[in-house]
């Protein structure tokens, strides 16, 4: 617990500057934080405490972001881009903070993720300025998963190709005369 007391005091009192909320000070808590939450038991305490202040205040963005950060290092992105799709709710940023976290786990590899935030902005439609990249956005962590995948094509149970390998038995071939 006494790793954890810098998040805690700065998630219970909030993060202000000049008496105002302010996302100003959010990277050097997550400076702070990335040396322990990768801990499981300093992960539990930081998270208990963010829900517990995420509970008594649901409006504030700078919890959210600190609480999908925190999800984002141990690779919960499905929870993280639920954050963040709060998070652009209660912005009103009309798809802008999801298109953006949708880059962001582009670049952590997180392409299937990535493609369901791009294709949820394509449904929604609320920012047409948005649509045009997020179809190719999506468009490419699709073709990304795609790669990344070791996609393996079967055929009758012979033999499979990888884009990755070379052809492989996966079964001796039976010859019926």
């Amino acid at each position: 617990m006494v790793l954890c007391s810098p998040a805690i005091s700065i998630c219970r009192s909030g993060v202000y500057q000049d008496g105002k909320k302010s996302d100003t000070q959010l990277p050097f808590v997550q400076s702070r934080l990335s040396t322990f939450v990768h801990k499981p038991e300093a992960l539990r305490a930081v998270t208990e405490v963010i829900r517990s202040e995420m509970e008594s205040s649901p409006d504030r963005i700078v919890l959210r972001r600190l609480f999908a950060w925190i999800l984002m290092e141990n690779r919960q992105v499905e929870s993280a881009l639920e954050q963040y799709r709060t998070i652009d709710r209660l912005a009103n940023a009309n798809d802008h903070e999801i298109y953006s976290f949708a880059e962001r786990l582009i670049l952590e590899r997180a392409y299937k993720t990535a493609a369901d935030a791009f294709k949820e902005i394509i449904d929604r439609n609320k920012n047409p300025l948005l649509v045009p990249a997020a179809r190719f956005r999506y468009a490419r962590a699709l073709e990304m998963f795609d790669d990344q995948a070791d996609t393996v094509y079967s055929f009758s149970g012979s033999f499979s190709v990888s884009r990755r390998e070379k052809i492989r038995f996966t079964s001796t071939p039976s010859l019926r005369l």
